[in-house]
Parts: C-alpha cells; structure tokens; sequence
C-alpha cells in the first residue's frame, strides 16, 4: 500500500468516525474513553433519585456490567442536556 493510499484511507475513516459521532454522540466514548459511574454516582451527578433513573432507564444510556448498570459521564451529561424527560 502506498502512502497515499494509506492517507486515503485514514481521511476515510476519520470521516465515517466524524459522522458516527455526529449521529451519535455516545459513539464517542468507543473512540475516547470516558470515565464511568454507578447507579449511586450517577444519581449523585445528576441530582436525580436512584429510583428515578432506575424507572426510566429504558431511555438513558448505560450498560451492563453483570446486573450493575454503568453509566458513561459524557453520554449522561449529554442525555441530560438534550432531553426534556
């Protein structure tokens, strides 16, 4: 492969990354990892009741980790920000 082959394919990719993130912002903790909270700090950071999130987390953002739900910081912030639940 050439270098500029290899240049091609770097700018693509950095391009489908851009429009990834775009779309999706928590697409941008697979890229830059960003730090995690429990259920507890997450209520804590959000000032929201632990059984609030646990009643709607059907629509924030986390993951599983065994039966611990994890929360990205930056997907929580931007759910947050960008929704009126």
């Amino acid at each position: 492969m050439t270098s500029m082959e290899i240049n091609a394919v770097a700018l693509k990719t950095a391009e489908y990354l851009k429009k990834a993130i775009m779309e999706d912002p928590v697409m941008l903790d697979y890229v830059f990892p960003t730090e995690y909270l429990d259920i507890d700090e997450a209520s804590r950071y959000t000032k929201v009741a632990k059984s609030t999130l646990y009643k709607n987390i059907k629509s924030i953002p986390h993951r599983k980790h065994g039966k611990r739900l994890i929360f990205s910081k930056r997907a929580l912030a931007h759910f947050i920000a960008t929704s009126s639940w």
